[in-house]
């Protein structure tokens, strides 16, 4: 929900007071009041992540992160982790959404 109210602050100047997630199965609740120093801090880790983004899509450097998952994915054929070989980098798109 921070990423949310972010996006509130972002594009409409304003902090919210309370952000609600309703569970629709069970109607549970999940409510959140952010603070302006903690969505300004969680603004810095999305820029960050972002741009970590761009570089790993300009240069191609997208290393394997092996995980638990790693057991039911259709790609360790190709995967370095695995020993597998990646098909050639295309290159990151220059349709300006970067």
């Amino acid at each position: 929900m921070k990423f949310y109210a972010v996006a509130l602050l972002r594009s409409r100047g304003v902090l919210p007071a309370q952000l609600r997630l309703i569970y629709l199965a069970d109607g549970q609740l999940l409510d959140y009041s952010p603070d302006h120093a903690g969505l300004l801090r969680f603004e810095k880790t999305l820029i960050a992540i972002w741009r970590a983004i761009q570089t790993a899509g300009a240069t191609g450097d997208f290393r394997p992160n092996p995980s638990r998952f790693c057991d039911r994915c259709a790609h360790r054929a190709l995967c370095p982790a695995f020993g597998g070989t990646p098909p050639a980098y295309p290159g990151w798109p220059m349709d300006g959404a970067a």
